[in-house]
């Protein structure tokens, strides 16, 4: 190329040479805009009649939705109907930023009625699975805020039966030979959380074990979780982390309760409390190990946190089981040979000292009972 008057690395090297990046303006006295003028808290969701629109018999599926729209599509809808669709999602907007609003400020009756009126819009619009859980994830959540822990119990119901419904219709015409298609598992562990809480406050105790089963299952690094496990097995009341840090006095489990329970249901407690302070123990250790920077607020000491409040309920917790933590288990274990122990309380209960005898070499700090 050196004919024409140039030479063709020269040209290979300015097209590949680097671009400048420009750096960032810096802005002086910067301040970000907020709207604290709550202009959605005036929506009024009676202003459009959507009665006549909520139909059981709607759409369920996404191909019958597009299928449905696309005949409205065809039949050239109207105008007005056009500008209702338009107007409902602009109440539905504003509904869903004032729910946001009364849940923060824990006014859970409002938060309440405006989720029941977004579930009308939903269904309304034919809206998806998701939209229906979303509405009525607020809902359980407002109704176990207000102790109303039966109709939480029901909600529940209702949210596992959207999470776990299929999304295409099953077909009918099914080859023997087909492999069967496993059924969906809802995995929430939150929400499974939440619904043992009900059956333990409704006292409950065999349905809020086979919940809190369910949560640990999903998620089995959560010491509540087991604390609570442990307090159903014994037909005790439910303790929270707030509960155990106060200076509240809680009574000890004492002998009377140990003689009025199961053999078997203490060997099952005694497993879950030695599993809930080891991860209890295990957090203190983490709180300590955090920079001192993510546990002080201002100018809090370096201790602050809730390093004191864990090394309380640490103790608390063993004041109040020192009874349990004195049973042997191997005693126990020989005493409920003939029980029949579920598919989890084998593996966690029963079991539990020969698998981890069989990794304490790998990982020795995961043995509980090194407490």
């Amino acid at each position: 190329m050196e004919e024409f008057g140039f030479n063709t690395d020269d040209l290979i090297f300015e097209l590949n040479e680097p671009k400048q990046k420009k750096g960032i303006p810096k802005v002086d006295n910067y301040s970000p805009k907020i709207d604290s003028s709550l202009w959605f808290i005036d929506c009024d969701p009676t202003s459009i009649p959507i009665e006549h629109l909520i139909d059981d018999d709607k759409p369920k599926t996404k191909k019958e939705r597009n299928k449905h729209r696309k005949m409205k599509d065809d039949n050239n809808e109207d105008d007005e109907s056009k500008n209702e669709r338009k107007e409902m999602k602009k109440i539905m907007r504003m509904l869903t930023y004032r729910i946001d609003h009364y849940y923060l400020n824990k006014k859970y009756e409002l938060c309440l009625l405006d989720s029941v009126q977004l579930l009308k819009f939903v269904k309304a619009l034919a809206g998806d699975n998701s939209q229906r859980m979303a509405v009525i994830e607020v809902e359980i959540r407002c109704l176990f805020k207000l102790a109303r822990y039966q109709d939480t119990v029901h909600k529940m119901a209702e949210f596992e039966r959207l999470a776990t419904q299929p999304s295409h219709p099953v077909p009918t015409n099914i080859p023997k030979d087909a492999v069967p298609v496993a059924p969906s598992i809802f995995r929430d562990s939150s929400m499974i959380y939440i619904l043992a809480q009900c059956h333990h406050h409704l006292a409950a105790y065999d349905e809020a074990i086979v919940q809190y089963q369910r949560a640990i299952g999903l998620n089995s690094a959560v010491w509540e979780w087991w604390l609570n496990l442990a307090q159903c097995y014994l037909n005790q009341p439910l303790l929270q982390r707030p509960m155990l840090a106060s200076t509240t006095v809680y009574p000890s489990v004492g002998q009377d309760v140990i003689g009025h329970t199961p053999q078997w249901r203490l060997l099952c407690a005694k497993r879950s409390l030695s599993i809930a302070l080891y991860y209890l123990l295990s957090s203190i250790q983490q709180k300590r190990s955090l920079p001192p920077s993510i546990l002080t607020k201002g100018e809090q000491p370096k201790d602050a946190g809730w390093d004191s409040p864990l090394k309380r309920i640490h103790e608390r917790l063993s004041s109040i089981h020192t009874t349990l933590i004195d049973l042997d288990a191997n005693q126990l274990i020989a005493l409920v040979d003939g029980h029949s122990f579920s598919e989890f309380e084998t593996r966690w209960f029963v079991e539990y000292r020969e698998r981890i005898a069989e990794d304490e070499e790998a990982i020795e700090e995961e043995n509980p009972y090194a407490l």
